[in-house]
């Protein structure tokens, strides 16, 4: 028998932090591990690709996260932990209140981000998310590489992941609420009761008009 759940879903950049949590862990670890500087070039040379629309967002991405790759599992974790620390200020300031009010109401709180697992993980835990759904990276004997496993999960896939989710875990799934910032995300807006956009930190109601004037 399935089991039915009520859930709220969130993006995580630019919808609960401010700004890219993969552009400021990448400053982060320039400053302590300067030699990645050496990979600029090769991340510039594929950052106009992806702009000519030459090389794919996904691979783009795994192209960017070299700076991860070899790392030690543990010695990623205790510099995530230190950058968190430090970044979560840039949580915007409605977002524990509006989590918590959505958990008293028993809903079942899911964080759907394009971003990796590895950097959302420790922040996504400390909010009291129930689900995490994102990009997923693999890690090998230890070690962080920068092979992705499966596809980016943006847009569509998003949904698709959320879908399987639920025939894995047999759930019948209705979402209450959808916050996103970007419209990319329209399909996750449009499968809640409730969609909202996030424009510049504060919350406002998704509706078809404010789609067509983005």
């Amino acid at each position: 028998m399935e089991k039915k759940i009520k859930a709220s879903i969130y993006d995580f950049d630019k919808t609960l932090y401010r700004g890219d949590s993969l552009i400021d862990f990448w400053i982060y670890m320039l400053i302590r591990r300067p030699y990645t500087l050496l990979l600029l070039p090769l991340q510039f040379f594929f950052g106009i690709l992806f702009i000519l629309k030459l090389v794919r967002l996904a691979r783009f991405k795994a192209l960017f996260l070299l700076f991860t790759t070899g790392l030690k599992t543990e010695l990623l974790d205790y510099y995530l932990k230190d950058f968190w620390k430090r970044k979560r200020k840039k949580i915007f300031p409605w977002v524990r209140e509006r989590l918590a009010e959505e958990r008293k109401r028993g809903e079942f709180l899911i964080c759907n981000s394009a971003s990796p697992r590895f950097i959302l993980e420790p922040m996504v835990s400390e909010l009291g998310f129930d689900l995490l759904i994102c990009t997923e990276f693999e890690a090998r004997d230890g070690r962080q590489t920068n092979r992705m496993i499966g596809t980016n999960c943006r847009g569509e896939e998003k949904v698709r992941r959320l879908e399987k989710w639920s025939a894995e875990n047999d759930i019948e799934l209705s979402v209450t609420s959808a916050y996103s910032d970007h419209l990319s995300d329209v399909p996750l807006l449009e499968l809640a009761e409730h969609g909202y956009l996030i424009v510049h930190g504060k919350i406002e109601p998704y509706t078809p008009t404010n789609r067509r004037s983005n």
